[in-house]
This record gives C-alpha cells, structure tokens and sequence, in this order.
C-alpha cells in the first residue's frame, strides 16, 4: 500500500498557516484519528521559519518535565519551580525557535506549558497546537485564551469525495461505484479508521481488485472504531514486538541506537506496519491510540518487567538533570536500591520542574533513610500539594533538626502556612510568627519573616497591627525588597478604606517590577486588583486581574488564578448588574476554591454568590451559600465582613426586606467596630437599600466617612440626597454610579429619587396607605406611645400596634423617627 497523501485538508492547513501570523497561537481539536496531527505536520512544513515539534503524551509529562521543550536542562541550585521557570523562559529567548508544535496539548505537563505560554506571550515563539476531543482541559489553552491571542480550528470528517480520492490514490487505481461511500460511512470520514479498514480488508481479501477495479466484500466482523482497530493491531503483534511497544509507551521515545542490538528487526516490522514513526533518530508510537491500548494490559510485574529492561537499555546513556529524574521514578517503581543523596537530589530537581508527586515519594524516601534535610523541600510539596497535615509534619522535622537559621525560617513558616490553610488564620499563626521573628539575627531573614507576619495579621483581622508590621517594608526599599509585604499592607489598608494610598503606592511598584514574574510579584497584581474593585475602578481591576493571571501561572500557582480570576469579574459583573455572568463566574470561583491558598478564603465568592443568587431570585441557592460563607468566615477574619451582606439579600429574597435590613445594618456595626470599614459601607448601603429611613441613611454616611474611592462618594452623595430631599446630591451621586459603570445602582438611584420627588406632592407611597394606617402613623411621627394612640383612636393597643407595623413597611420605615419624614403627607391625607 502506497503512502497516504494529504487530501481534503489543504483550505485548512493553509487557513491554519495564515492565522498564526496574526496570532500567538493557534488550536487544531477533534476526535481521535481525524487527522489533527497530520494537518498540523503539513503546517509545520510550509511555515517559513524554523518549527520545535514537542509531543505531550503524559508518559512524556510523567517522566521529562522541562526536558521536553530544551535539548539541554539547566542544572538546579534551589527548589522554586517558578524561579527555574524563568531561567529556562530566558534562556529560550535567546536562542528559540519561530513556531513550536505541540501535539496533544492536553497532556503536557504544568512546568513546560508554563514554559510554552510565557515565551508565546513575550512574542519568543508562535505555538501550533493539537488536542482531541474529550481529552484533559489544558491550562495553557485556558491562559492563551483569557488573551484573546488563540484561535481554534476544529478539523471536520472527511467527505465521500475526498475519501473516494484517498482510496483512489492509496489502491493505486479506481474503486468500484458507491465503494467510497460505504468506507466513508463506515469509517465516518475519519482517517486513521478508514486507514484501518483498508488494512483490516486487504489483510483478509474482502478488499479486492477485480478486472483493475477495487471492490469490497463488506464483511459484519469488521470492527468499526478507531480504539477497537488499533486494540486489533496490537493483539496480532508477536511476543517481541509487542515488547518493544511496551517499552515505547513507558518511555515515550528511545534512540534507535539502544535498540539496533535486541529490538531491530521488530522496529523494522512496526516502522512498515504504520505503528512507529522515526524522528531525529527516536523512535516513538504513531498515535496515541496505541499507547492507551497497550497501557491496558501494562500493569503489575509485567511493568516491573518492562521497566527494569528499560533501566539497562537507556540507564547509561541517561546523563542530564532532568533524565536522572526519570531513571530515578524507574527504579523506585522497579523497587531497586537507591543512595540516600540520590534521593535528595532528586527531590531537588522533582520540586524544579513542579513534579510533587515525585517529590513527596522522594522526599519521604530521603526522610526515612535518614536524610533530614530532606524535610524542608518535602513539607514545600506537601504543601503545594495540599497536603496540610502531612506539611505541618514535615516543617516540624524541619525545624528541629535545622542547622542553619535560614532552613529554621522557611520551615517555620511553611508550618504555619499549611496550618493556617487548614485551620484558619488567629492568633496561633500570628504568634509563632512573632516568636519566629524575636530569634532572627540575619535582616534578610527578618524581612521575610516579617512580611509573613503582616500577611497572617491581615488574614486575621488584625488590620491596625498589620499596617503597622508591614507598612515601612511595603513603602520603602527596592521594589523587590517591598513586594512581599504587600500582601499585609495592601490587605490590611484595603479593608481599612484607603484604597487611593493603597492604588498609588502598587501602582508604582507595578511599573518599577516591570515584567518581572514570581509569586510576590503576582500578588502584588492580585491585591492592587483587590483594591481597584473596592475603590470603584472596575477597568483598573479587570488589567490588574489579568496581569496577575500571567504572572501566577508563571509562579506556578495556577488554580489560585483561576480562583481569582472568577472571582474578580464575577463581583465586578455583578456591581455593574450582570447577573447571569456574575452568578456563572462566581460559582466557578467556589467550584474551584479547593486549592490550599484559595481554600481559607473561600468565604469571600462565596457570599457574593450568594448575592448574585438573591438577584436571580433563587432564594434556596442564596440561602444555603450565605450559610456557607458563614461556616467558613472563621478561617479568613478579613473576608468575614461580607458575610452579613449575603445574609442579608438571602433574607430579602425570600421575602424580608426588614429583617434583610436589620442582618444588614448589624453587619456594618460590626464590621466598622473591626475597622473592616469598606465591608461596613456595603452593609450599610444595602441596609439602606432594603428599607431607605433616616437611620439606614445615616449609617450609610457614618461608614462612608471613614472609606475613600468612587463607590463612598456614590454613596455619601446617595445618603445626602435622601436625607435632605437634596436633588444636587442626586446628580453627584448619578455620575459617580456612571463613572464606576454600576448600572444596578444607577437605576436604584432613580427610583429612589422618584420616590422622594413623589412625596413631595402628595407621595403615592403615602397613598398606599389605609385611612386607619395613616392616623396611626401621623400620630406616632408626633411622638405618640402605642397606649396613647389607641386610647385617642379607641382601638386596641394590639390593632395599633398592627397598623404601625403596616405603615411603617409600606414607607420603608426601619425607626419610629424615620415617620417624621413624612408628617405633612400624613396630615395631608387626614
């Protein structure tokens, strides 16, 4: 049988070429067998300009890491994933390729897509990639997408014509009428399984030439999807070669050097059976359907088995970092001796490439062969890994048999990190901190402490002592001396209600670090977007939430990104009266909040979810989430303000707008008794909102005093109009709503307004009052006792009590007070 040609896919090859000069990336997706790769291959041949081919099979991602994307691996000096990131990013700068082409990108490992995404963005190389259908979501994809820099092609089945073609040319000579149409059909114009079919009927003669004209006998025992074709295909293999496929799937590739002694004349036998491709002298399976086949049956011994081969054939010739890890998970897996300082080394180079599976087994291999300093990178992978109990564990080990006042800090602090994840940030993690500190010598290592000190007095809700702690290290210094405070500085601040000084201060550390990655800097955009939402800049906080997704998956955090990310836009969509995308992207954020640095947190999208519930009118949902946001305030004391305000929107969805109010107002007496003052300005608007009265109001410009930004203006202007009948207010209060983009509480303000300028002409809202409800409630504006109203009505003290109650809700009244606002249109009525 000929070659297969390239047919009926060249509009697409040549659409696909065309886009990727215009973008960073382009996305070839289908399912299984329909030819993305082989598009992807006749792309990477026209492009004018050199092409890195990297195949992302996980047995690739289980076994080489960065290794993937480099020839060489730089050699590893520390355990921080994202600092060996950003050496391998800058040195691919300096020598890279135009185009990279990732086939199967669903399955590459964290480390190299991180790799991939950052050299795309800073215009290094262009990205070609491929995925199918249904297999794992890639987080690289995620990333170039929140861009806009990717493009997706879905590669469609062949049609009857293009497959009557392929056969044509593939059997060297015309095919009888209607025989394309039923391999098309059988096949559903997908490739690799019309490929299949051909073999299957050339191989057992139903697929004939008859007088130079190809004809096919249809046989029932044909097998029809590509999983089953190929599963067919390696049970009809012999022993040996069917050894060598095994030994390809745990390797993923192997010289053809290793296998020129034992394994030629079978790797002759698959290269011309179509099941092994050869490149830059490897050899590697022709699809990753053959790999999924044979890792069926690839398990207990017969693994073991395999593996140990592997060992002997490839363990000379393995000689860099990152090939050293894998011989490393081949002989564990093997069960062979492995030397103590072996261990610790590839615990060092697991942690560099962000492999915590490989870590923590090498980690506690190290530990328990005695090797303590082994503890400390391990209690970072637990850690990472979620782990907590098991990471405090280790950090413990770590600080008693410490040797130096460095490895004392980081694992000191790494305990108190994994417990605070765990069990909530108090007093507990504020105190070993500050004991920690009292025993430093080194001011390198105080700093640091220092900086973990205010972050933990943020969290707790410790705001005062907080900015005291951290606000001489956020302020002054080089920007890379200050960035580790701001997490307590800007936190503590934020909350505080000084979010201008918070806004200037990152906003000149953002353009000081510049391009520079890591987790600090991430933060640093986290928080200055924290800060932006609650000021009232919502464009600000979207560019700032942006940044802080490409320097956090640079950082190698990037479920926390994607926590954020959600959880950003969905409040800013929610403020601005989005509530279908505010309540889907909010509920992705607490869908994915099950990573350790989101977790803790998780109180905040969860009460804000529960708000975008209530202004679903889904009472249920915003119920059983306020009840949640509740049950998780303890462990996150700065978040624990909005818990009231979810509260309170549960309550008036399901009916209760006075007792919404009141959950409301509570909560800004708390939050302002706590000096969580912005929490307290929403709480107080909100009560406000519920039932608008001269205390709501009031409230609203007592929290307001103490918070800057947009929204406290709106706000303040809001409370004065209301309590003045002040139309100038109104206006203010309008175009600071405009100037923030909040349409929900611009179109509040009109109805509010509305109202005021109602019942300055005899209010309908006064109207919709009873004669009896409006006797009651004029004598009570007058300072009438309940006892004294009945007596001069000659109704009982329990009717009057009832016709109050009614007055005052039809008015929006929260106070006895609040009724004298309307005296003259009571007696009006009268």
């Amino acid at each position: 049988m000929r070659d297969w040609p390239f047919i009926g896919r060249d509009h697409l090859a040549a659409v696909v070429a065309g886009s990727l000069t215009g973008h960073k990336a382009v996305l070839l997706e289908g399912v299984a067998g329909i030819g993305k790769t082989t598009v992807a291959d006749h792309v990477a041949r026209g492009l004018d300009g050199s092409v890195a081919k990297v195949r992302a099979n996980h047995t690739f991602s289980a076994y080489d890491g960065i290794g993937l994307l480099r020839s060489e691996t730089l050699e590893v000096s520390s355990f921080d994933p994202a600092g060996f990131v950003h050496a391998v990013v800058q040195r691919w700068a300096q020598d890279s390729p135009e185009f990279v082409w990732v086939d199967d990108v669903g399955q590459l490992d964290e480390a190299s897509a991180v790799v991939l995404f950052h050299v795309a963005m800073n215009g290094s190389s262009r990205l070609l990639l491929t995925t199918r259908v249904g297999s794992p979501p890639s987080e690289l994809v995620k990333q170039l997408e929140t861009t806009g820099e990717l493009v997706r092609f879905e590669v469609q089945p062949l049609s009857v014509e293009d497959c009557s073609a392929l056969l044509n040319s593939v059997l060297g000579g015309p095919t009888a009428s209607g025989l394309a149409s039923q391999v098309c059909s059988r096949a559903q114009g997908n490739p690799l399984v019309i490929r299949e079919l051909v073999r299957a009927a050339l191989a057992d003669r139903s697929l004939s030439s008859v007088s130079g004209v190809w004809q096919w006998s249809e046989s029932s025992t044909v097998l029809r999807t590509a999983a089953e074709l190929t599963a067919q295909r390696l049970g009809s293999l012999l022993a040996p070669s069917r050894r060598l496929v095994d030994l390809l799937v745990l390797a993923g590739e192997l010289p053809t050097s290793v296998l020129a002694v034992g394994y030629s004349r079978q790797l002759q036998d698959l290269v011309d059976a179509d099941m092994v491709i050869i490149e830059n002298e490897s050899a590697h399976l022709a699809h990753p359907l053959f790999i999924e086949a044979a890792r069926l049956n690839l398990h207990g011994d017969l693994r073991v088995d395999r593996i140990s081969e592997l060992i002997s054939l490839v363990g000379p010739i393995m000689a860099g970092p990152a090939q050293q890890l894998r011989m490393l998970r081949w002989r564990r897996e093997a069960k062979q001796k492995i030397e103590p300082s072996e261990l610790v080394r590839g615990l060092h180079l697991a942690m560099a490439v962000f492999d915590t599976a490989t870590a923590i087994d090498l980690g506690n291999a190290a530990v328990e062969a005695g090797r303590t300093e082994a503890a400390l990178p391990l209690a970072m992978a637990l850690l990472y890994d979620g782990q907590l109990e098991e990471a405090s564990l280790a950090s413990k080990l770590a600080v008693e048999q410490a040797s130096d006042e460095a490895t004392r800090a980081f694992a000191s602090v790494s305990g108190s990190l994994a417990r605070g994840y765990q069990y909530g940030f108090g007093s507990s993690i504020t105190d070993a901190h500050t004991e920690l500190l009292s025993s430093m010598t080194d001011p390198a290592l105080s700093a640091f402490v220092r900086s973990e000190l205010g972050s933990a007095l943020a969290f707790s809700g410790q705001l005062l002592e907080a900015v005291e702690v951290s606000s001489e290290g956020a302020t002054s210094g080089q920007w890379w001396e200050r960035v580790p405070f701001v997490p307590g500085w800007a936190g503590a601040m934020t909350a505080l209600g000084r979010t201008d000084e918070v806004l200037q201060t990152l906003g000149q550390l953002v353009e000081e670090a510049g391009h520079s990655g890591g987790r600090s800097v991430a933060w640093l955009h986290a928080f200055r977007s924290s800060a932006a939402l609650l000021h009232g800049d919502l464009s600000l906080a979207q560019t700032a939430i942006e940044s802080f997704d490409e320097c956090a998956y640079m950082a190698m955090v990037p479920g926390v990104a994607a926590v954020l990310h959600s959880e950003t836009r969905g409040i800013a969509a929610l403020w601005k009266g989005e509530i279908d995308a505010a309540r889907a992207l909010l509920t992705e954020a607490v869908a994915r909040s099950d990573v350790p640095e989101s977790e803790f947190r998780r109180v905040v999208p969860t009460s804000f979810l529960a708000i975008a519930c209530a202004l679903d009118d889904d009472a249920q949902a915003a119920a059983r989430y306020a009840a949640e946001a509740e049950e998780s305030a303890s462990k996150f004391a700065l978040g624990a303000g909005w818990v009231a305000l979810a509260q309170s929107w549960a309550q008036a969805c399901a009916g209760d707008k006075t007792g919404a109010s009141r959950t409301a107002e509570r909560g800004a007496q708390w939050a302002i008794e706590r000096n969580q003052f912005h929490a307290a300005l929403w709480c107080a608007f909100d009560a406000w909102r519920f039932v608008p009265s001269s205390r709501t109001a009031k409230l609203v410009s007592t929290a307001a005093s103490h918070a800057d930004g947009r929204w406290s203006a709106a706000f303040t202007a809001t409370a004065k109009g209301w309590l003045g009948n002040d139309l100038s207010a109104w206006d203010a209060a309008a175009e600071w709503f405009t100037s923030i983009g909040a349409a929900a509480h611009l179109d509040l303000l009109k109805q509010r307004r509305a109202e005021l300028l109602g019942s300055a002409n005899g209010d309908l809202v006064v109207g919709s009052l009873t004669r009896r409800e409006s006797e009651v409630a004029l004598l009570a504006a007058s300072g009438a006792r309940n006892r004294e109203i009945a007596d001069r009505l000659q109704i009982s003290v329990r009717t009057a009590e009832t016709h109050l109650h009614r007055a005052m809700g039809k008015l929006g009244c929260a106070a006895r007070e609040d009724l004298a606002m309307y005296q003259a249109e009571l007696a009006a009525r009268i």
